[in-house]
């Protein structure tokens, strides 16, 4: 992404810019999750949990995160995905 072009973006509501993020994405993504099946299963699982607006992988590919409409929903599904994955590390962290 850009920062040139971000700067540019009209953002006047919060739903906007989550469209907007649901939109881009990460080119390193296809390949890690070719690479490694487990990180593909684990951002659709992360997806596929209630109020989360998309998941990707990080910009370097270190980790996996999800965005969600509000912090129960990712508290619930923090406790869904550690049942399925118990050896992965799970945080739930807030936007600034």
């Amino acid at each position: 992404m850009n920062s040139v072009n971000f700067s540019q973006k009209n953002f006047n509501s919060l739903n906007k810019f989550i469209n907007y993020l649901a939109k881009s994405k990460n080119d390193l993504q296809s390949i890690v999750e070719k690479s490694h099946p487990i990180v593909k299963n684990l951002l659709l699982n992360i997806s596929d949990t209630d109020g989360c607006y998309f998941s990707r992988i990080t910009g370097s590919g270190s980790s996996c995160f999800g965005l969600f409409i509000n912090e129960h929903c990712a508290k619930v599904a923090v406790k869904k995905l550690r049942k399925k994955h118990p050896k992965f590390l799970f945080s739930i962290a807030k936007t600034i």
